[in-house]
């Protein structure tokens, strides 16, 4: 399981020249270079160029995957899993061979957490946040992400229909009664000062390594 992260002066108005379709081109670009990155890590692939044609599965709620990975001899190899988030400068996805999801959030000054808490969280995630600040609505929005990213549902699940506190601490495992008791892991990760970040997965396995990618151009090559 590895990380793959990238930073802009922000994304979306670096490239504000761009069309709908070519942002969409240009970060997919981004995934497609994860992709050639973890797969050289993780597996034997002689063609990293051919990753750029792998075909994106989905699952039967729309998550996506990577599917017939070319490996050594024309033999192909277990799905690849990845889960993508970007806010602000950031760009990040989470890549593995079991199913991830995967949420980072910069933390903005101007926020009405308290509002947004009450309205979407569970009372005791509300009561959380408001005894400890903005800093705690931010843990617990990435975990609730990382775990409706996890079960491929999106904010279709409903936030409100699980929680990430317990006995007034996050907790380390969420199960949802919206999702046929499905549990995950949830796990912080480091991304930068001023970003929270988690992950969520059925192993509850470590992030192995988290790399930097390369700037592109507009076009999507590298730098």
């Amino acid at each position: 399981m590895y990380l793959y992260l990238y930073q802009s002066e922000n994304i979306n108005k670096t490239h504000n020249s761009l069309t709908v379709a070519e942002l969409a081109a240009f970060r997919e670009g981004l995934l497609r270079q994860a992709l050639q990155d973890y797969c050289g890590r993780k597996m034997s692939c002689p063609d990293r160029e051919a990753l750029n044609s792998v075909a994106i599965g989905k699952e039967p709620k729309g998550k996506p995957y990577f599917v017939d990975l070319p490996l050594n001899e024309g033999v192909r190899t277990a799905s690849v899993h990845f889960s993508v988030s970007h806010s602000g400068d950031w760009w990040g996805c989470l890549m593995a061979e079991e199913p991830v999801g995967f949420d980072l959030e910069v933390c903005r000054k101007k926020v009405s957490y308290e509002r947004i808490s009450e309205r979407f969280f569970t009372e005791e995630e509300h009561d959380w946040i408001l005894s400890l600040g903005q800093e705690a609505f931010f843990e617990v929005w990435v975990r609730k992400e990382a775990y409706v990213k996890f079960l491929g549902t999106g904010l279709g699940e409903g936030l409100s229909s699980f929680t990430v506190i317990g006995n007034g601490a996050l907790l380390g495992k969420v199960r949802s009664d919206h999702s046929g008791g499905r549990a995950g892991f949830i796990l912080p990760c480091s991304v930068a000062d001023g970003v929270k970040a988690a992950y969520c997965c059925e192993s509850g396995g470590p992030i192995q390594g988290t790399i930097q990618l390369e700037k592109q151009n507009k076009k999507g090559s590298k730098k």
